[in-house]
């Protein structure tokens, strides 16, 4: 059946934008969140798992493993990150480490910590001023 008129054009460009506004929605409402400041101390388990205690948490939060991969966090950014990390507390920089599931910094705090931890999206050193 051949459509005409109104429906033939205005129905794909309705359904467009109607896809567009449901797309925005979804990624705003889990935007996620950087958490900000020095890093106290690292660990890392002789099971690979490297964890950081950072000036935002009052634990230990495992950021990846680098002997497997890990929330989708592979073994040789881990090895980078771990350096990053060490760098950052040895020169006392900021370290900023991105959780997509935060709605914003203040959630930093309440995440949840060892093994139970959330696998950061990125981790970023903002040296000190």
């Amino acid at each position: 059946m051949k459509m005409s008129g109104f429906y033939s054009y205005k129905r794909p460009i309705a359904l467009g934008l109607s896809l567009i506004l449901v797309s925005l929605q979804i990624q705003s409402a889990n935007a996620g969140a950087l958490c900000r400041g020095t890093i106290k101390e690292i660990l890392t388990y002789d099971t690979g798992q490297v964890m950081i205690r950072p000036s935002w948490h009052s634990s230990w939060m495992q950021i990846c493993s680098v002997e497997t991969a890990r929330d989708g966090v592979g073994v040789q950014t881990c090895w980078n990150w771990y350096a990053m990390a060490s760098e950052a507390m040895s020169q006392g920089d900021n370290l900023l480490v991105y959780y997509a599931s935060l709605d914003s910094a203040a959630g930093c705090a309440d995440l949840p910590t060892y093994g139970a931890s959330e696998a950061p999206r990125y981790l970023r050193r903002e040296p000190a001023p």
